[in-house]
């Protein structure tokens, strides 16, 4: 996936932020945070492109970081939340009502989603998990 930004600061360190250029892809979007100005988050440029502050340059994210990060943010819990669904009954071999089985889904699914959470929060951001630059656009 592919996008466009425009480049608001360029640290000593070479640290990059970088802003989303609205357009009509925002018009479906839901977030409210960047709706209006868009939300800082930084960039890499792992192959030296010249850029500057206030260029706007393409990115994209490396198609196997954003599969694995699909698969740990989203078919985790949705696994976690069928195996509450199941287990109940095959643990205990009783046949639990409906509503037992969603509460026990509904719980294993929450604590999914918090371990999803806890451990993002934990672990080290490297930068081959940040997009990264790989073409300058014409300045608009």
């Amino acid at each position: 996936m592919e996008t466009t930004v425009r480049i608001v600061k360029i640290d000593k360190d070479s640290r990059i932020t970088a802003v989303p250029v609205i357009s009509d892809a925002c018009i479906n979007c839901s977030e409210n945070g960047c709706k209006k100005t868009g939300k800082p988050f930084e960039i890499t440029n792992p192959q030296k492109i010249p850029v500057y502050e206030g260029c706007i340059a393409n990115i994209a994210i490396n198609k196997r970081i954003a599969a694995r990060q699909t698969i740990w943010t989203v078919l985790f819990p949705v696994l976690a939340a069928a195996a509450g669904y199941s287990l109940p009954t095959v643990i205990t071999g009783k046949n639990f009502s409906e509503q037992g089985k969603i509460a026990v889904m509904f719980g294993f699914m929450c604590i999914a989603i918090i371990i999803v959470l806890l451990f993002s929060k934990k672990t080290k951001k490297s930068d081959t998990n940040h997009p990264y630059i790989t073409a300058i656009s014409v300045n608009k």
